[in-house]
């Protein structure tokens, strides 16, 4: 779940909410349960994995993760602009599935 979708689906429960006169306080927590578990890396609501995850994971050190990247292992990896890694949760499957998970 991306912060996009996140914002649009609070926006249509809102929306929902005040239709029906139902009070905006359970909408809040609801908002603010999504927001915490969007940059989870559990697969289901996060779509990028960091260096320091995989590496915890994988249980090797992060530079073999970042020389995996750069190696292109990861489908779809790419760097910010500060040259950290963010990883695609799809690629991490995909990894797993062909090499095992050490």
């Amino acid at each position: 779940m991306t912060l996009t979708t996140l914002q649009a689906k609070w926006m249509m429960e809102h929306v929902r909410a005040s239709r029906a006169g139902e009070a905006n306080a359970s909408l809040i927590e609801l908002f603010l349960r999504d927001l915490e578990r969007l940059d989870r890396p559990d697969g289901e609501t996060s779509e990028y994995l960091m260096v320091a995850e995989l590496a915890k994971r994988f249980r090797v050190h992060p530079k073999t993760i970042c020389r995996w990247c750069a190696q292109g292992r990861f489908r779809g990896a790419w760097q910010t602009g500060n040259g950290y890694w963010r990883i695609p949760y799809q690629a991490v499957e995909a990894f797993e599935l062909v090499k095992g998970r050490p």
